[in-house]
Formats: C-alpha cells, sequence, structure tokens
C-alpha cells in the first residue's frame, strides 16, 4: 500500500508549480511547503457524482471547493463523516440539499464560464456559476482565485438568490490536528472550543498549527463582519454511503465564515491565505491591506 511505503517521502516536494487542467475544471498549486487544489464545475463537469449509494452528500464539493494541503492532517481520519458537507471551505452555500434520485445523474453548471490561467507557477481560476441544476437553489456567484507566491487571494461577487436561506461563504471550516495546540484568533479574540463569536470588522485572523509550515493566516482587505468558531462536529460513515456500517465519530474543527444574509442581491467578498506565515507576519500583512 502507498500509505506504507517508506521510500515514498512523507514531505511535500520542495518545489513551485501550478496547474490548470481544464478537462477537469480544478487547479493543483505547488508551493514549497503546501499543494492548494480547488474543484469547479461547469457545463461539461459535473458538481459531483453519486452511484449506488455512494457519496450521498457531495452536492458542494466541485462548486469551489478549496483544499490546502499543509501537513496538518486535515482531511485525514474522521474528516469526510464529521465535516458538515455543506460548508466547504472556498465554498459559498446556502445549505440546501435535495434526494438523490438517480444514479450518475450530472450536476452541471448552466452558466458558460468556468475555468483559468497559468504561468506553470501563478494561476488564476474563476467561476461564474448557478446552484440551479446542483440543489435546485437559485443561487449563484461570481468567484475568483489567485494562487500566487505564497498566498491564494479568493475574490467573490454578484452573490444572488432568491432563496430564504442564510447564505454564506466558508472562509475556513478545518479539521484541527490537536484542539489545545491549535489556538484560533479572529479579529485579535481567541476562539476556544465550544464559542462561535460573530466579529465585527475582522482585519485578520490566524490559525495555530503544530508546525510552523501548518499555521496558516487569513487577512481581510476590506474590514469584515465574520463568523468564527471552533467545535466539536459528530457524525456517522454510513451517512457518506449506504454501504458502510454504522460507525459515529467526532472531530474538532475551527472554521470562519461570511454571512450575506437571506436572499441576497449582488454580495461580495475579499479574503486572503497566507500559508505557513506566523500571527506577526499575518498582522503585519494585514496592514498593509493589499495583495
Amino acid at each position: 500500500m502507498v500509505l506504507l511505503n517508506k521510500n515514498i517521502p512523507t514531505t511535500y516536494p520542495n518545489r513551485t508549480q501550478n496547474k490548470m487542467m481544464a478537462g477537469a475544471s480544478q487547479m493543483i498549486d505547488f508551493k514549497p511547503n503546501y499543494v492548494a487544489g480547488l474543484s469547479m464545475f461547469s457545463k461539461r463537469i459535473s458538481a459531483f457524482e453519486s452511484i449506488a449509494g455512494q457519496n450521498k452528500l457531495g452536492f458542494y464539493t466541485g462548486t469551489g471547493a478549496l483544499y490546502l494541503y499543509n501537513g496538518d492532517e486535515a482531511f485525514e481520519g474522521n474528516y469526510y463523516p464529521t465535516v458538515d458537507m455543506t460548508s466547504l471551505a472556498g465554498t459559498t452555500t446556502d445549505h440546501k440539499t435535495r434526494p438523490i434520485t438517480s444514479d450518475n445523474a450530472k450536476y452541471l453548471n448552466p452558466q458558460a464560464w468556468s475555468g483559468g490561467v497559468s504561468d506553470l507557477q501563478n494561476g488564476a481560476a474563476t467561476m461564474h456559476y448557478s446552484m440551479k441544476n446542483v440543489t435546485g437553489s437559485s443561487l449563484e456567484a461570481r468567484k475568483s482565485w489567485f494562487f500566487l507566491n505564497g498566498k491564494i487571494v479568493a475574490l467573490g461577487a454578484g452573490i444572488t438568490s432568491k432563496e430564504n436561506l442564510n447564505t454564506e461563504t466558508i472562509v475556513e471550516n478545518r479539521k484541527l490536528l490537536n484542539t489545545n495546540l491549535n489556538s484560533f484568533i479572529v479579529g485579535g479574540q481567541t476562539i476556544n472550543l465550544g464559542q462561535t463569536k460573530t466579529i465585527t470588522k475582522t482585519k485578520w485572523a490566524y490559525l495555530n498549527g503544530a508546525a510552523p509550515s501548518q499555521s496558516i493566516g487569513y487577512v481581510f482587505p476590506t474590514a469584515t463582519t465574520v463568523t468564527a468558531y471552533k467545535k466539536t462536529r459528530y457524525g456517522n460513515w454510513n451517512t457518506l454511503n449506504i454501504r458502510n456500517a454504522s460507525s459515529p465519530v467526532s472531530a474538532n474543527y475551527a472554521g470562519i465564515t461570511i454571512s450575506h444574509g437571506r436572499k441576497p442581491v449582488n454580495k461580495s467578498y475579499s479574503y486572503i491565505l497566507l500559508p505557513g506565515k506566523s500571527k506577526q507576519a499575518t498582522e503585519a500583512y494585514s496592514k498593509k491591506n493589499r495583495c
């Protein structure tokens, strides 16, 4: 097995490379201390697929989900049965789902644009999309990501919906490796396990990692009202796949969301991820207020 092969290094390769996989509507960004993956959908690429009772909650996995791998095991262990699958990092969501009525149905984007460009070192990906064919929601948005040297810039505009549902952008929803070690500071306030706080005029946030390379800084170029939390989530493996035996599990998460309210019209957001940066560097960067 790959995981047991001692000849395969456990650390990420020390390289800088960006790839736009146009055929899959995905972008992969390699940096010396982390790898980021972005999953989009298009008129050709389904937002997700569910076959024979598998992947029953995958609605948002291809609607702008951003996966940041930095060695902290965020996506390992009990991540998938415990994460809120309607609140994946990078997505804009109203949390709506619907029953899956047929195997291998296609959940395509009715809007024309989904793609990106890359110079093999840095990249930009953009998507205009609607959730009409995915969850039946009227939610639509225009989202962009810029993968630069040591930072990821995320922008959103035109966020509009007729749904009377709380629409929000998920800046972070990360499983924690060590809850005590993973201190979480948002807008200068420490978020402890079991707390949820709405913090106005937020300029920066910081999630401390077990190693310096596993820390993540968050910067908001425009002071933003966010909701931050640190909480325990519970789940069961059989909610993902009818073939899985019932296996209740739990995991702790830290998260940041930006609310756009109910029935939003042309709402927007902006934030910057700084993987591997220190708390001091994150706060200093926020004062520059530039990308």
